[in-house]
């Protein structure tokens, strides 16, 4: 895949039954999916600013990566051959970027941090079919 993939990634998640890993860039803000295989560049989207973590739905095929811009985003994760549609943008906190995906409990988790106009807390996302 040509073109610039963006700098300063740092979140990575891996689709091991489909050879996908998927990481967020920060600048500029992408979602860049690479064939774990050949390790190319196979797509990228357009996604939260300031990701932190990334995790993947194996049983769903969805991807949640969690920025610090204040946001979820969640994209479904096709089989090879389509790039990750996003299907939610979901609010949090300015500054809320790390999180916790539990597959047992269904749930995503967001830790918002403490600022001057609120308490720190923890944000509790059900995952849904």
């Amino acid at each position: 895949m040509a073109g610039d993939r963006g700098e300063r990634n740092f979140p990575m998640a891996l689709d091991a039954a489909s050879a996908r890993l998927f990481i967020a860039t920060r600048r500029p803000p992408r979602l860049v999916e690479y064939d774990s295989t050949t390790g190319q560049a196979v797509s990228q989207t357009p996604c939260v600013g300031d990701a932190d973590d990334l995790f993947f739905d194996a049983m769903r095929r969805r991807i949640y990566l969690i920025g610090g811009e204040g946001f979820v985003d969640i994209f479904q994760a096709p089989e090879k051959g389509a790039k990750p549609e996003q299907l939610a943008h979901v609010p949090t906190a300015p500054r809320a970027r790390t999180g916790l995906y539990i597959p047992e409990l269904n749930l995503v988790t967001v830790a918002v941090p403490h600022t001057t106009n609120a308490s720190a807390a923890v944000l509790l996302f059900q995952a849904r079919p």
